[in-house]
This record gives structure tokens, C-alpha cells and sequence, in this order.
């Protein structure tokens, strides 16, 4: 039971933001809405406030936020009168269609970018209130003729702070030598218990990578882990620690989408929404905090998904009205119309593949 109501309480509050995204923007352009609904289908049960109904419906796969002359084909100058059901009560200037395109673009963004807001806040309260784990640098390799073992670095030496600045994310040494290569660093390591200084320059090297590949840069010499350690945010450091983590989770995603593009990594790893009821579900056992961390990273991941250029989502209109804005005139209902019915038939496919990667790993373990 609990485990079933962490699911719809996170899913429902992810698809809740996002939809509340478009709804206040809509608001704020003077856009009128008819619906906002959690779910998609038969409406189970809903209440009216004004000229807007807020209903929960059937299929609990999404949501969505309807205005009105959101459809440019159906009425692309407005109704010729004010008997259309759907636009009841409305008065032209309240057209979603007869908005400035920009404006409409602005209404579109605002629900991946309420995603990405509810990651960010739900990061800062977690390290403001010390349930957010820090990443120390546990050293599992010194190379030979290398700043590191000229230093006197060993294995399973932890690095803790880098240049006397307390490691939040474990990439902290990494960006440290790109930001300057050529300037020493100031490591606190712990060893055996006690803590020392280890001070050394960055050289540039060449060093395999596992997949193969070469990389040359400036480096230290060790090849590294991260141990997990319990650390208390300040006030001030708890956004700027927030911001840091959710923007490393943005391009992580982003690049593990674009693995999967170019086809580095399989298919197989695409998950689905019986996967990711399991994984809430498994996080609801380890506690609050674990589960925050889940609806923060599953937040990001519906964001950036939404913004892709597919019509149908949320990317797909942006780049619609983006054309729109630059050329002074509307994308063609025609070309809308076909290409619509190409996204709706990727994104189908995409959910069929998805779901049955779930299935196989539900009955068969990893697909």
C-alpha cells in the first residue's frame, strides 16, 4: 500500500507541476482555459471554478491543460459566434491562437521548465536539510611517474576537500584542472584515520580509457571511486549546491539520450512506466529523502524528454511557433497535421518498446 501510494503521489505530482506550468503562463498571457486535468480519458470526477473545470480522469499516464483556440484549424480566426461549446464564454482576445507567438512559446516551455524548477527545489531542500549525500574521492589507482605517486598518494587514500573547498560531487578535482591545468592543487586527504595536505601540479598525459579510446590531458595520475559521506550545506551553499547538482543531472541525461541516439547504448535500456512505478516503489522503502531524490531525477528526465522536437510534445509546438516567430507566418495546418501523426506514431513506438522492456525485465530480469 505504501509503495502504490508513493508511485501516485510522485507521477501524479511531477504530471501535477508540469500541467500547473502551462496553466499559470496561460493565466498570465490571458490565454482562457476550459480544462485542467490530471489523466487523460473519461473524467472520473472534476469541480468548476469560473470558467475553468479541474477534473481527474481515468488513465493516469499524463495530464493536460486545455485552452481554448489551442487548435488553429478548428476556429484559426475564432468562432464566427459565441455558441461553440468550447469556446463558451470567451472572448476572442482570450484565443490561445491569437497570441503573439512568442507568447505561445513562453506557454509551451513553462511545463518542462516547472520540472526542471521542482528538481531544483527539491535538491535545495534536501541538502539544506543535510538528507543529501556527499561524494568523497576514494583513490583505488596511483600510476606509476605521476604527479600522484611523486605526492606520495596511495590506494585507498580519501580526498575530501580540494583546495581547502569540502567535495560535494566528486567531480570537483576534475573541474579543478580544466579550469586551470597548469596551477597546483591543494588536496586534504584522509588515511588510516588521520588527515594530511598533499600538494601537487597537474602534468599532461596520455592515458586508455576501458572502452578502448585514448584521451590526452592535463592529469594527476589516479584512477578513482567515489564513498558516499553524510555533510551539512549552509544556508547560502545550499542553492548553489542545488544548482550544481541539478545541472549534472541535466547533462547526464542528456548524454546518456544521445548514447542511445547514436546507439552506443542499447534499447534495451530504455525504461518504461512499469519500470519506473518499480524503481518509485523501491525508493519508498528507503525513505523520504530517497524518494525526493527520485521525483527530482524522474522531474528532469519528463522535462527534457517534453522539450525534444517531436510534434506532439512539448518541443515540437516550441519549434512550430519558433518557425512561426522567424518567418512572420504559421507552419501549415497541412504540414502540422502530417507531421503530428509522425510523432504520435514514434512516440508510440517508443512507449511499445518501452513497456516491453519492462515486461522482459519483469518475467526475465535484465532485457
Amino acid at each position: 500500500m505504501r509503495d502504490a501510494l508513493a508511485v501516485i503521489l510522485v507521477l501524479g505530482g511531477l504530471i501535477f507541476f508540469h500541467e500547473l506550468g502551462h496553466f499559470i503562463l496561460a493565466r498570465v498571457f490571458g490565454v482562457g482555459v476550459r480544462v485542467f486535468s490530471l489523466g487523460f480519458g473519461p473524467r472520473l470526477f472534476g469541480l468548476r471554478a469560473g470558467k475553468t473545470e479541474y477534473r481527474l480522469s481515468l488513465v493516469p499516464l499524463g495530464g493536460y491543460v486545455s485552452m481554448v483556440g489551442e487548435h488553429p484549424e478548428e476556429h484559426p480566426e475564432g468562432p464566427a459566434d459565441g455558441s461553440d461549446d468550447d469556446t463558451e464564454g470567451f472572448e476572442p482576445h482570450q484565443f490561445f491562437n491569437r497570441k503573439p507567438a512568442w507568447q505561445r512559446m513562453c506557454i509551451v516551455a513553462a511545463g518542462p521548465c516547472f520540472n526542471f524548477l521542482l528538481a531544483f527545489l527539491v535538491y535545495w531542500a534536501l541538502i539544506a536539510t543535510g538528507n543529501n549525500e556527499a561524494l568523497n574521492i576514494l583513490v583505488t589507482t596511483v600510476h606509476p611517474d605521476t604527479p600522484a605517486a611523486e605526492a606520495g598518494l596511495h590506494p585507498e587514500d580519501l580526498i575530501t576537500a580540494v583546495n581547502n573547498k569540502p567535495l560535494w560531487f566528486g567531480d570537483e578535482l576534475t573541474e579543478r584542472i580544466k579550469e586551470k591545468p597548469d596551477a597546483p592543487i591543494h588536496l586534504t586527504v584522509e588515511r588510516d584515520g588521520k588527515t594530511f595536505a598533499v600538494d601537487l601540479t597537474p602534468r599532461v598525459m596520455t592515458r586508455t580509457l576501458p572502452s578502448g579510446s585514448t584521451v590526452t590531458r592535463p592529469m594527476i595520475g589516479v584512477s578513482y571511486g567515489f564513498r558516499p559521506v553524510h555533510r551539512e550545506a549552509g544556508f547560502a551553499e545550499a542553492p548553489v549546491l542545488a544548482w550544481r547538482k541539478f545541472t549534472a543531472l541535466t547533462g547526464k541525461i542528456l548524454h546518456g539520450l544521445w548514447e542511445i541516439v547514436t546507439g552506443a547504448v542499447s534499447t534495451k535500456e530504455i525504461g518504461g512506466p512499469i519500470f519506473i512505478a518499480q524503481v518509485v516503489a523501491e525508493s519508498a522503502k528507503q525513505g523520504l529523502a530517497t524518494v525526493l531524490q527520485m521525483a527530482a531525477f524522474l522531474s528532469v528526465n519528463l522535462g527534457l524528454i517534453n522539450l525534444l522536437p517531436i510534434p506532439v510534445l512539448d518541443g515540437g509546438h516550441i519549434l512550430f511557433f519558433g518557425l512561426e516567430a522567424a518567418s512572420g507566418k504559421p507552419v501549415s495546418t497541412r504540414v502540422q497535421g502530417v507531421t503530428t501523426r509522425i510523432g504520435l506514431f514514434l512516440l508510440f513506438m517508443l512507449m511499445a518498446l518501452a513497456i516491453y522492456n519492462d515486461i522482459v525485465r519483469s518475467f526475465f530480469g535484465p532485457a
